[in-house]
């Protein structure tokens, strides 16, 4: 826990993972603990939890997911699980109000793209 295995890259000279610490750098970590790598309790979480709803509901900003997003994340887990039961790709149906989103159709497919349909078989490039 607190700690995030990073992907620099597929090929090439910087190929593989590397371990990123939480650290007092990283959103309110600093408020609970004085040096990286060090356990954030649950409570501690909670605590971080409660500022950022209480912050929202007074009208402040607004920067923790939305109903919709949850809506959002439930059709993902969805789709992934009848397509691990099936062995199918499955549709994720967009979820109006979410607040993130999709890339255009047309920036989907391809050899090995897994961002939102089976790989679309497209001529070789000759050039």
């Amino acid at each position: 826990m607190n700690e995030l295995r990073l992907c620099l890259g597929r090929s090439g000279p910087h190929q593989g993972y590397t371990t990123v610490l939480a650290n007092p750098h990283l959103g309110d970590y600093a408020h609970f603990q004085p040096g990286p790598g060090i356990a954030m309790g649950y409570d501690d979480l909670k605590v971080i939890e409660a500022k950022k709803f209480l912050v929202a509901v007074a009208g402040g900003e607004r920067r923790n997911s939305t109903i919709e997003d949850a809506h959002a994340v439930a059709e993902v887990i969805a789709a992934a699980d009848a397509s691990a039961a099936g062995g199918t790709w499955q549709a994720v149906p967009p979820v109006p109000g979410a607040t993130f989103g999709r890339e255009p159709t047309s920036a989907r497919g391809g050899p090995g793209d897994r961002r939102g349909g089976p790989p679309v078989d497209r001529e070789p490039s000759h050039g």
